[in-house]
């Protein structure tokens, strides 16, 4: 069965806009960048390695390589404050020999 290979470029700017009555009032805060340039901070490690040669900004790229559907923990956040806000986050993803679909999902669980 031929392994399929989706290297993920996580560019992640975590980016809060303060919420106003109108959009000219609105100031941009970037409060969290994750570039790629080890897998330290990635939670999954099974199926999951550093590609240095594949990358969006220069610092590489997190490849994940399998042959069969699996889901890959990149990132957890947990002690972002974001009340009043808006959250943002930016991603790229590539595929190579995949066979079916891959998905770039995030998953938020804020305390109430």
């Amino acid at each position: 069965m031929k392994k399929s290979v989706v290297p993920i470029i996580f560019l992640v700017a975590a980016v809060v806009i303060m919420s106003g009555c109108s959009t000219a009032h609105l100031k941009t805060t970037e409060i969290r960048r994750l570039p790629v340039s080890d897998l330290n901070d990635i939670i999954s490690e099974e199926y999951v390695e550093f590609d240095s040669e594949i990358s969006a900004d220069g610092n590489g790229s997190i490849k994940v390589t399998c042959d069969e559907p699996i889901v890959v923990e990149l990132y957890v956040l947990d002690d972002i404050n974001i009340e009043d806000a808006s959250l943002i986050y930016e991603a790229k993803m590539r595929s190579e020999n995949l066979k079916g679909n891959a998905y770039l999902e995030m998953r938020c669980c804020f305390d109430s």
